[in-house]
């Protein structure tokens, strides 16, 4: 089953929880209940790298397609994460070499 619904995407700097700042969270919400989640986390050493963890969907909600639904957003993220990245360090050699 392939879900079609909307995907909520919460910044690191919002996404607090017992006042300790968590990474970007793609939660998929069910009558204002979050019943899908999957965080991403971002490290800088030693090489820079992200990390996804806690993803889950609840018990009731399983076999509906929302995990599914939001590893593509995750990967649509990221991709296009790494895609600034590397255009923004080639730019960045573009302009020492010059």
């Amino acid at each position: 089953m392939k879900f079609e619904g909307k995907i909520n995407y919460v910044k690191p700097e919002n996404s607090y929880e017992d006042d300790e700042m968590k990474g970007h969270l793609f939660e998929i919400e069910v009558d204002g209940d979050v019943v899908s989640k999957a965080e991403v986390d971002y490290y800088s050493e030693p090489l820079p790298f992200y990390q996804v963890s806690n993803l889950y969907t609840e018990h009731d909600y399983k076999s509906q397609g929302f995990a599914s639904a939001i590893m593509d957003k995750v990967e649509t993220f990221l991709t296009l994460k790494i895609f600034c990245n590397i255009s923004s360090w080639s730019i960045k050699s573009e302009i020492r070499v010059s």
